[in-house]
C-alpha cells in the first residue's frame, strides 16, 4: 500500500505525552470491569463531599504520580481521580497473564471508554464528579455529557479532529474508505479491516521508541496486548469531530487551552469554542494557561491547578 506511511502520521497527534517522565507511578489500584478488562487508576480524595476531579486520559496513559502536576495536586489537597481507559497499557498491565486482553478481541467506540468512567465513578461512590478531559479524551467527554448526568465539563487542549494534526493523511484515508464502502457487500470488512492495518502499523512501528520510555511493559506479551490496545483507541476516534456537537445538552463547558498551542490546533479549538458558547448562549468560556503548549497539565501545572481550585469550591 504505498501510501501507507503518508495515511498513519494521522496518529502523530498521539505523541503530544511522549516526553513525560519515566518514574513509577505511586498509587495504581485497578477495577475489573469484566474478564480481560481492567481500569486502573489513582484515586486522591481528601473530602468525599467536595467535588472530585475526574481527570480522563490522553493517548498515551493518564496522568499519574509519574507527573509532576499530580504530585503538585496532592501536595495542595485538591479532590481527583486519574484514570486509564481499559486500553491503556497500564490497564492492560494490569490483566492476568491467563486471561485475553479485552482490546485483542474487541472493538471500541468512545461510549465505551465513557460507561468505564461512569463504572469508576459508581464503584467509588462519587458523589459530586467534575469530569475533565485532555486532548484525545474529549471524544469522551463528548458521550459523557450525553449522558445528563454532569454540570461542568472542563476540556483541557481539546482534540477537535482524529487528523487534525495532519488532514491532508486524513483525507487519503478517508478516500479510501469511501472507495471500499461503494461495494455494499463486503465493503464494511474491507474499511475496518483496511482502518485497522494502517493502525495497527503504525503503532507496531512507534513501539521501540515507546518502550524505551516506559521499559516496564518491555515484555512481548504486553507489547502485543499495548499494540492491540492503542490501535483500538485510534480507530474508536477515527472520524471524531468535536465540532460536530450540537452543544444543546446543558451541560456547562470550561476550555483550558494553552497559549503556545499548536497555530493548527488553536485554530481549530477557538472555532469550536465559538460554535459552544453560540448553541449554549455562553460566554468567557476559555482559560488560557500561560507558557503551556498542548501538555497543559505539565507545561504548567500550577496555573492550572490554581484554575480548577476555583471550580472546586
Amino acid at each position: 500500500m504505498k501510501n501507507l506511511n503518508t495515511i498513519i502520521k494521522i496518529c502523530f497527534i498521539f505523541f503530544a505525552f511522549a516526553p513525560w517522565t519515566v518514574v513509577k507511578a505511586q498509587n495504581i489500584k485497578s477495577l475489573k470491569i469484566e474478564t480481560g478488562r481492567y481500569i486502573a487508576y489513582e484515586n486522591h480524595i481528601i473530602n468525599p463531599e467536595a467535588p472530585v476531579f475526574i481527570f480522563l486520559p490522553g493517548i498515551y496513559r493518564g496522568l499519574d504520580s509519574r507527573d509532576q502536576f499530580v504530585l503538585k495536586a496532592i501536595e495542595q489537597k485538591i479532590n481527583f481521580i486519574t484514570l486509564n481507559f481499559s486500553a491503556h497499557p497500564e490497564s492492560i498491565a494490569q490483566v492476568p497473564i491467563l486471561e485475553i486482553s479485552y482490546p485483542d478481541k474487541h472493538n471500541y467506540s468512545s461510549k465505551d471508554f465513557a460507561t468505564e468512567v461512569e463504572k469508576l465513578i459508581t464503584d467509588l461512590k462519587i458523589k459530586n464528579p467534575i469530569i475533565v478531559s485532555l486532548s484525545y479524551s474529549s471524544s469522551v467527554s463528548v458521550e459523557l455529557a450525553k449522558t445528563g448526568k454532569y454540570k461542568i465539563i472542563i476540556e483541557t487542549a481539546p482534540m477537535i479532529r482524529f487528523d487534525e494534526a495532519n488532514p491532508s493523511g486524513g483525507q487519503i484515508t478517508d478516500f479510501y474508505l469511501k472507495f471500499f464502502n461503494a461495494n455494499p457487500f463486503i465493503g464494511p470488512y474491507l474499511s475496518q479491516w483496511y482502518l485497522k492495518q494502517t493502525y495497527q502499523t503504525y503503532w507496531n512501528q512507534s513501539m521501540d521508541s515507546f518502550l524505551i520510555k516506559y521499559p516496564k511493559y518491555n515484555t512481548n506479551l504486553l507489547r502485543s496486548r499495548i499494540i492491540s490496545g492503542f490501535t483500538q483507541m485510534s480507530m474508536s476516534v477515527h472520524g471524531f469531530d468535536y465540532s460536530a456537537q450540537n452543544f444543546n445538552d446543558h451541560v456547562e463547558r470550561l476550555f483550558v487551552l494553552g497559549e503556545n498551542e499548536d497555530s493548527n490546533r488553536s485554530s481549530l479549538q477557538l472555532k469550536a469554542v465559538q460554535k459552544y458558547e453560540k448553541t449554549a448562549s455562553r460566554s468567557q468560556s476559555i482559560k488560557l494557561i500561560k507558557n503551556a503548549g498542548h501538555i497543559v497539565p505539565e507545561d504548567n501545572p500550577q496555573e492550572y491547578i490554581d484554575f480548577l481550585q476555583t471550580l472546586s469550591n
